[in-house]
Order: C-alpha cells, then sequence, then structure tokens
C-alpha cells in the first residue's frame, strides 16, 4: 500500500492520520523518501500531515532518516502553503542534529521563510536556522550576521529570543 492510498482509504481526521503515518514511518511501513516522492500528488492538507508525520518519526527515531534525501525537502520549504513550510523547518531542526551535510539550498530557503509574513513560518524557520548554525558554527560562520539581522529585523520578541539563542554562543 502507498502512503496515498493509505490517505485515500482512511477516514480518520487530520491529528490522527498524521500519527497513524507517523507510526508507519517508525514501523518502517513506509520509508521518509516514499512519502516525500509522493506528497507533490497529495492535496495541502495532506502533504502538511505527511511533514508532520516526518517531524514526529525523526523525533522518535532520527535513524529512519537517510542523509541521501535531504535534497528531496528543498521543494517543501519553497513555494508551498505555510504549514508545509513549518513542518519542513521543524524537520530540519530535528535532522540537523544528527547529520552533518551541505545544508547551504536550506539555508537560503530557510533565509527567505524567516521573512514571511506568517508568524509559525517564522519561527519554525528560525529554529532551523539557529539549530543549523549551533550544530556547526565554524562550516556556517557567515550565518551569524544573518541571523543578527533577522532578529533586528523581527517584529516578535519570541521569535527574536530564538535568535539571540544562537548569538550568545
Amino acid at each position: 500500500m502507498s502512503i496515498s492510498e493509505l490517505i485515500k482509504n482512511n477516514p480518520l481526521k487530520a491529528k490522527e492520520l498524521t500519527e497513524l503515518i507517523a507510526q508507519n514511518l517508525i514501523e518502517k511501513k513506509f520509508n521518509i523518501i516514499e512519502v516525500l516522492e509522493e506528497m507533490p500528488k497529495l492535496n495541502q492538507s495532506n502533504r502538511g500531515n505527511c511533514m508532520e508525520a516526518i517531524t514526529i518519526a525523526c523525533t522518535k527515531h532520527i535513524e529512519l532518516f537517510d542523509a541521501k534525501w535531504l535534497a528531496a525537502l528543498l521543494p517543501f520549504l519553497g513555494n508551498e502553503p505555510a504549514r508545509v513550510k513549518w513542518e519542513c523547518a521543524r524537520t530540519i531542526s530535528e535532522i540537523a542534529k544528527q547529520i552533518q551535510a551541505d545544508w547551504s539550498k536550506h539555508i537560503t530557503l530557510l533565509l527567505v521563510n524567516a521573512q514571511k509574513e506568517g508568524t509559525v513560518v517564522r519561527w519554525s524557520s528560525a529554529h532551523a536556522l539557529v539549530q543549523l548554525y549551533l550544530e556547526n558554527p565554524k562550516v556556517y560562520a557567515h550565518l551569524k550576521i544573518e541571523l543578527e539581522s533577522l532578529q533586528r529585523n523581527e517584529e516578535k520578541n519570541s521569535i527574536q529570543k530564538i535568535y539571540a539563542k544562537a548569538l550568545k554562543q
């Protein structure tokens, strides 16, 4: 059964469906790349459910994510609904702790999202940027200037504090 079939044949509400997809990922009935590859075929609500399920699965079992799948996350940081963007940023926050890789393309998109109108997108992008910076400050030293600028221009105090955490280091 594919992820599309699971979603299509399931009358569950969004939260329950997200938990079911996450459980299927944890139990290895699907792997993350299969879900990422199917997501463009889904409606925006289900894309958000799938990305949240990936975040949940990666939070509990980071070993489920393979570094070679990083490029598959890129489209979901770009021209996508807000929920998909923020869940993708949350996923990056989780996997950045464990996966050393070239995150430069992700950082470019996260920097764009960190300046969007939606508070949750800015908040989750800030978390991802800070996590990437804190995990490898020498490689991403150029980010410090960007983080300072984002902190200065951010209207929400809660998001400014996220940047301040990284800048104290």
